[in-house]
Formats: structure tokens, C-alpha cells, sequence
């Protein structure tokens, strides 16, 4: 675990980062027009609630890195990084 996930003990983490999957997986099926900044916003707006209703603490750029990790994770590497 990293800085930003001191303030998060390891089931909070855990619940973090499957929640970044599903706001991922959620965002790039109910939101398939908009461009990957706007479809990030979706993300956030909809980890921050799912962490509220949880009682995770939020912060947005652990929510960031949580969401573009599952990115990658889902997606594989960027084809910019596997040309290099």
C-alpha cells in the first residue's frame, strides 16, 4: 500500500479498490459518447457515493489512482507504454 492509503485500514482499501472497478465498469457502459475525462468524472461522482454509503472515507485522488488502476488492470496496458 502506498501514502495515500495510510488513512485507510485494509478492508477499507480492499472495499476502495472494488468499488474503483465497478465505478469503472460503470462508467464505460452507461456513459459509452463521452470522451475518457468525462467518463472518469462519471466514475468518481459514483465511487464517492458508494464510499459514503459504505463509510469509506473519500479522497478524490486516492479515487483517481483507484480508478485508473482498475483501468489498467481491466484494460491492460496502454498501447503508448507497450510500444516503448
Amino acid at each position: 500500500m502506498g501514502i495515500l492509503s495510510t488513512h485507510l485500514n485494509a478492508r477499507q482499501q480492499e472495499m476502495l479498490e472494488l468499488l474503483a472497478r465497478e465505478a469503472y465498469a460503470f462508467a464505460e457502459t452507461a456513459y459509452t459518447q463521452l470522451k475518457g475525462h468525462e467518463k472518469l468524472s462519471h466514475a468518481l461522482d459514483y465511487l464517492e457515493a458508494q464510499a459514503r454509503l459504505k463509510g469509506i472515507p473519500f479522497d478524490a485522488a486516492r479515487a483517481k489512482i483507484a480508478i485508473e488502476k482498475a483501468w489498467l488492470e481491466i484494460e491492460g496496458m496502454p498501447k503508448r507504454l507497450q510500444q516503448r
